[in-house]
């Protein structure tokens, strides 16, 4: 079995739409929740000297927001006005007799507390920060299509060796070393793909598990379809003596140039990542992402059970 850890962020163009709800707060939420807490494990890592032999992809779109001078402005104002509503939510669930939440607004005030301090720190913000560990190599940095072009659909052949190309040289220009591998956007392949990957420069690049099994896709919570009220049943794939295993790796030869390798999705992990009925979005444990306390935009409250009204959401 072949496996690559492999963390992929990518997130549309946000800044300058304003702020909430799809604005810069989309880019900022992502950046205090997952990005700079990911660097934090990577910088603690580095201490206790573990290594994290991680892949972490980074989209062209997404990474020239992260490193544009106005995402700075705007995560500062982020931060401030989010310290400011957890002072204001504690002096009012006081008063409402909400004391249960009380612990959870000071949770949140060390959390980016802490995570300002380690951005101050760190050098050219995340960009500055995840390009010193890949320089490090503690982890690889991989790219993908420059403007997320869904690759099958673009009609002309040169649209497609453009996107390839100019997302990598963009991941050179900002991060200031070569992706070996790109992830295509949506994971979606066709057959002939390689070539423009190859030509791009890059060596290997991530499919959808349904791509290696030749079959229809699962989609994204394990449901399959319903046709006039009947299951409709999976297609087998098409090798059937030999079925395609989304557990190992694929070389792919061009017509010219050398081979180039697929690497699957793993549908458990997909899974474990999207659906709110088998993964951690349905999870009671995690964070209940959709309800917001307003004003302020604090999330206060836990999953408590996938299928509940938001009201009934517990802290």
């Amino acid at each position: 079995m072949d496996f690559v850890l492999t963390l992929h962020s990518h997130l549309p163009w946000v800044l300058h739409h304003g702020r909430w709800p799809h604005g810069s707060d989309w880019l900022c939420e992502a950046a205090m929740d997952t990005y700079l807490p990911l660097l934090e494990v990577l910088d603690r890592l580095e201490r206790e000297g573990t290594r994290a032999p991680l892949t972490i992809g980074v989209t062209p779109v997404l990474a020239n927001q992260l490193a544009h001078p106005d995402f700075a402005t705007e995560l500062a104002a982020f931060v401030a006005q989010r310290l400011e509503a957890c002072d204001e939510a504690e002096s009012d669930l006081e008063v409402s007799g909400e004391t249960h939440l009380v612990p959870v607004t000071q949770f949140w005030r060390a959390r980016l507390g802490r995570l300002r301090s380690r951005l101050e720190q760190g050098e050219d913000g995340i960009i500055g920060m995840l390009a010193r560990h890949a320089r490090a190599g503690r982890i690889e940095l991989i790219s993908s299509a420059a403007t997320h072009g869904f690759l099958p659909l673009l009609r002309r052949a040169e649209s497609v060796h453009l996107q390839l190309r100019l997302g990598r040289r963009e991941h050179r220009r900002i991060f200031g070393v070569d992706a070996a591998g790109c992830w295509l956007p949506e994971c979606a392949y066709r057959a002939g793909l390689e070539q423009a990957v190859r030509d791009a420069g890059f060596g290997f690049f991530f499919v959808d598990a349904h791509m290696a099994k030749a079959g229809r896709s699962l989609g994204l919570y394990g449901e399959r379809d319903f046709v006039d009220g009947r299951r409709e049943p999976e297609e087998a794939p098409l090798d059937v003596a030999h079925p395609r295993s989304p557990y190992r790796a694929y070389e792919l030869r061009p017509g010219t140039g050398a081979p180039v390798v697929a690497f699957v999705r793993d549908p458990t992990s997909s899974m474990r990542v999207w659906s709110r009925h088998h993964g951690y979005p349905g999870d009671e444990a995690y964070l209940e992402f959709h309800k917001i306390r307003w004003p302020g935009g604090l999330k206060l409250w836990r999953v408590t059970d996938p299928h509940m009204d938001l009201g009934g959401k517990q802290a």
